[in-house]
């Protein structure tokens, strides 16, 4: 029995996203450096395609993170992100990527 896209497989898609984006990786820049396109990232980020386990590491390592952060929903506050709209999470996102410029600017 073939098996349809997982809220599951939509769940690890944000979450890949979120650490992306808060560490203001390009989707491009990532792809590349995994060896994919632009539109396949988009895809595992969205929950269109499945994540191998293979891949989640590879993922992973691009990020800078433990695989285990993507099954532990208390890291990077995704847990508060999940009962955002769209609109209300990229508006944290944004806001996550301003206090971390900012704060680099601070210490440099």
């Amino acid at each position: 029995m073939k098996r349809g896209v997982a809220t599951i497989d939509r769940i690890m898609g944000q979450k890949i996203r979120f650490v992306r984006t808060s560490k203001n990786i390009t989707l491009e820049n990532m792809s590349m450096n995994l060896g994919m396109s632009p539109q396949q990232l988009w895809k595992y980020e969205t929950g269109r395609n499945k994540i191998s386990v293979s891949l989640l590491f590879d993922i992973s390592n691009e990020l800078g993170i433990s695989p285990s952060n993507f099954f532990d929903s208390t890291d990077y506050s995704y847990n508060k992100c999940v009962g955002l709209t769209k609109n209300e999470r990229e508006a944290l996102c944004n806001l996550a990527k301003t206090i971390v410029k900012n704060r680099i600017k601070l210490t440099a």
